[in-house]
């Protein structure tokens, strides 16, 4: 487990601590903030049993408790102001009516059923004894009655203003544990304790392979190639390590190549010099063939002034082509325009077809409609023509109507059939007047698309003659220059006769400067002889 941690990247490893004291905090938190709300909560508990609740309840307890002492003096007087208490039993039934029963439902509804059987003892029974103007049944009625109704609803009240009393207390003992400061004090010791040592044991971590990658840096330092670098872990020193070991091995390799390299280059020096002794040998060959290459330059110069004569001619062809090439596209692209102008008017006259044909098509569902409403009108007289003839002398004259009616509507008939033709013939007519327009404007298409590549090939035409001619003017130039170069290559032989007798004597310094160089070569060889490099590797 350890091990694995190790060999994680350093970022990761700061990253898992940091999560896990962040994680931890945000316990200690969490848990202090929901040892808060419930606070909170137990005090609006509690402010609410002892503040709202506690307060109706009590209350309603007064009022009762009123209400029956009153009732109590009066009777001994044999004086009840009725109304009153009538009214004052209404607001104590209100008031009960309104308890919630969430809490203690089962006592709260027995003091609504007691105030309620109390109320209609009092409406029914009491009054009626009361008004018989006899005490003793005032009495009976009220202390065998009334009075164990009034002792079960204060018994119910008083076990309400009990529990809750109780419900409150029991809440604010929560608020006095100390088991929420053990916690947090525990994971804050906890927190404390993992982060003092992680920081210990990442940094004993880092300082150990710091000071191991160190120490074979000064290795390194001190020419010694040959020991092989270990890395510690898998994190990034250690990656840096494992860089630095493959550094370590290039640089044995490049060193032990540049000595096999100095060995190969002290064998070419004594190849140079051999070839300094062909290079004397080979100028006073090069002399007499300079005399050959003056020959053949003057042949040149006649040569290079005739091509340049036939390139003007060839310019002045090339020219004239591009210019009725130029002409002929220019009418191509006039005659393009004017294709691509009738193919927008011939598409605006296509469109106007078009709406030609939806217009047809409204005139036939219009005819369509007259046609029906004319087969329902005919249908109509023949059925006001039965009806007549029913009807006898009396409806003699309602069935001449009803033929003449019968009539109009068969005429009627008779010509949205022949009006229908012929929007059909119309419409036949505008469809096939439209395929055509479009077939126009695709060929127009056609040719416009031909006409346009047509154009593409002429400027090719154009931009192909124009590289002729500049090649042909090219070649010309460099037949202008070809001519004067000849010239001064016959005026530059005569030179390269003194030079080759130079060449011969650099050739000479020349064997001189490779023998400082061999002795140069084994100069560094004594320095690079410091390095210790791997035994398998090639040395000198």
């Amino acid at each position: 487990m350890i091990k694995s941690f190790l060999n994680l990247k350093v970022s990761i490893k700061l990253f898992i601590v940091f999560i896990t004291i962040i994680i931890m905090s945000a316990s200690v938190a969490g848990y202090a903030t929901k040892q808060l709300l419930n606070s909170i909560s137990v005090a609006s508990d509690v402010h609410d049993n002892l503040s709202s609740r506690y307060g109706r309840i009590s209350s309603a307890r007064d009022m009762l408790h009123e209400v029956h002492n009153m009732i109590e003096q009066e009777n001994q007087r044999q004086k009840i102001d009725h109304n009153y208490i009538v009214q004052r039993l209404n607001a104590l039934n209100d008031r009960v009516q309104r308890f919630d029963e969430t809490l203690f439902g089962e006592e709260k509804r027995k003091v609504k059923q007691n105030i309620k059987e109390y109320t209609e003892v009092y409406n029914s029974i009491f009054t009626r004894a009361l008004q018989s103007q006899n005490p003793n049944l005032g009495n009976t009625v009220l202390y065998m009655t009334m009075t164990p109704v009034y002792i079960d609803a204060i018994i119910n009240l008083d076990k309400i203003i009990g529990y809750q009393i109780e419900r409150s207390r029991s809440s604010t003992d929560t608020l006095s544990s100390y088991e929420p400061i053990y916690y947090v004090l525990g994971v804050t010791l906890f927190m404390t304790l993992f982060s003092m040592f992680m920081a210990r044991f990442i940094s004993l971590s880092v300082t150990e392979s710091l000071d191991h990658t160190v120490k074979n840096v000064d290795t390194i330092a001190n020419s010694d190639l040959s020991q092989e670098i270990k890395a510690l872990s898998n994190d990034e020193f250690g990656r840096m390590t494992r860089r630095l070991d493959d550094m370590r091995v290039q640089l044995s390799d490049k060193i032990a190549h540049i000595k096999n390299k100095i060995n190969d280059l002290s064998d070419i020096t004594g190849g140079i010099q051999k070839a300094s002794d062909n290079m004397i040998q080979k100028a006073q060959e090069g002399e007499s063939l300079t005399i050959t290459v003056a020959a053949a330059t003057d042949e040149m110069a006649s040569t290079t002034a005739d091509i340049a004569k036939n390139c003007q001619s060839a310019t002045e062809a090339a020219n004239h082509a591009r210019n009725i090439t130029e002409q002929g596209m220019h009418t191509l692209q006039e005659t393009i325009s004017n294709i691509y102008a009738q193919v927008e008017q011939t598409k605006i006259d296509a469109k106007h077809i078009d709406e030609l044909v939806a217009q047809t098509q409204n005139i036939t569902t219009i005819v369509e409609t007259i046609y029906g409403i004319s087969q329902q009108t005919n249908l109509l007289a023949l059925n006001a023509a039965i009806e007549a003839a029913r009807a006898g002398e009396a409806g003699r004259g309602f069935a001449v109507v009803a033929d003449e009616v019968r009539a109009l509507a068969q005429r009627t008939s008779n010509s949205t059939q022949e009006i229908s033709n012929m929007v059909s013939r119309v419409q036949n007519d505008a469809q096939t007047a439209s395929d055509s327009m479009n077939q126009s404007v695709h060929n127009m298409d056609n040719v416009a698309q031909i006409a346009k590549t047509l154009e593409e090939i002429l400027g090719s035409i154009i931009s192909n003659a124009d590289d002729v001619n500049m090649k042909i003017t090219q070649i010309a130039t460099a037949a202008e220059q070809q001519s004067s170069s000849t010239a001064e290559i016959s005026g530059n032989m005569q030179q390269v006769t003194s030079i080759t007798q130079e060449v011969s004597q650099a050739s000479h310094k020349n064997s001189i400067a490779v023998n400082d160089a061999s002795e140069a070569l084994q100069q560094v060889m004594d320095d690079l002889s410091q390095f210790k490099v791997n035994p398998g590797e090639s040395t000198v």
